[in-house]
């Protein structure tokens, strides 16, 4: 392997492959190795800054249209590629961001500027959104992709979401209190057989239903994300808003995931069990 000594600060003999290729040279390299022409590049950089961001500064301005255009091209060609990226470049750095955000909100006067600044944006290309948001999840996959993706950065984020919600709930009492005198309306609505909690743990056990297991999702009672199997009243097969009844025989072990998940779907015709979803994608 030929060698040559380094023109730059460290002056040391190194091999041909340490330093960048030039063509118009005699022997094909340049004359300062990759790591002196790369201290010198990152010093004329500090040295000459400020001029260097009005450059970039003025470019952008003059080329704002090209720029956009190019990076949407460049997004498109590999999408799933650069949502990858943001995501984890957003986790990597989350505390930075809620810093920014937190600094960007000090200012009412600017936070209420940006407000104005989305709803006019929305209202004007309200039709272009909903039409991008319909032809998006159209498509099954980009349904699945989308399910899959809030449940992992669940997944990885538990307790950020768990402080979130309590955040929620502390700071919004009225809607709490409304949601749940919602429920209490349909429930005294409806049917009922005005069972207990252990009457229907001693039905299910009856029948050969574990109380301890979900049945949408086989999740034993330990993975469940709040609540437990002592406390978990079920999810009404047929719903109430959908002339369920609050009958026994309407009802079915259930986690607070699955739970959420169906809410007032109708089984099998609006809403698949996840146990039954990864079958049928196999």
């Amino acid at each position: 392997m030929k060698t040559k000594t380094c023109k730059g600060e460290c002056g040391e003999e190194k091999e041909l492959t340490e330093y960048p290729v030039r063509a118009d040279s005699p022997d094909g390299f340049r004359n300062q190795c990759s790591a002196c022409k790369k201290a010198a590049h990152a010093a004329w950089y500090q040295k000459n800054k400020e001029s260097q961001l009005a450059k970039r500064k003025a470019y952008r301005e003059t080329n704002h249209e090209a720029i956009k255009l190019a990076k949407h091209e460049a997004y498109w060609v590999d999408p799933e590629k650069h949502r990858k990226i943001k995501k984890e470049y957003y986790w990597e750095n989350r505390e930075e961001f809620n810093r920014q955000r937190a600094r960007a909100n000090l200012s009412e006067e600017a936070l209420a500027k940006r407000r104005e600044q989305d709803l006019r944006y929305n209202r004007a290309n309200r039709e272009i959104i909903n039409a991008k948001r319909r032809l998006y999840y159209s498509d099954p996959e980009n349904v699945k992709k989308r399910r899959e993706s809030q449940q992992a950065a669940r997944e990885a984020n538990r307790e950020h979401y768990r402080r979130k919600n309590r955040e929620w709930r502390a700071a919004n009492p009225e809607r709490i209190r409304a949601l749940e005198n919602l429920k209490a309306m349909r429930r005294k609505a409806v049917e009922t057989d005005s069972h207990t909690m252990e009457e229907l743990h001693a039905y299910w056990r009856a029948n050969g239903i574990d109380p301890k297991r979900c049945t949408y999702c086989d999740a034993w009672h330990t993975k469940w994300i709040r609540g437990g199997w002592k406390v978990s009243v079920g999810d009404h097969v047929v719903p109430l808003s959908k002339e369920g009844k609050d009958f026994i025989e309407n009802i079915v072990p259930c986690c607070f995931s699955c739970n959420c998940s169906k809410g007032a779907k109708i089984l099998y015709e609006e809403w698949t069990p996840p146990k039954e979803r990864d079958l049928s994608d196999a």
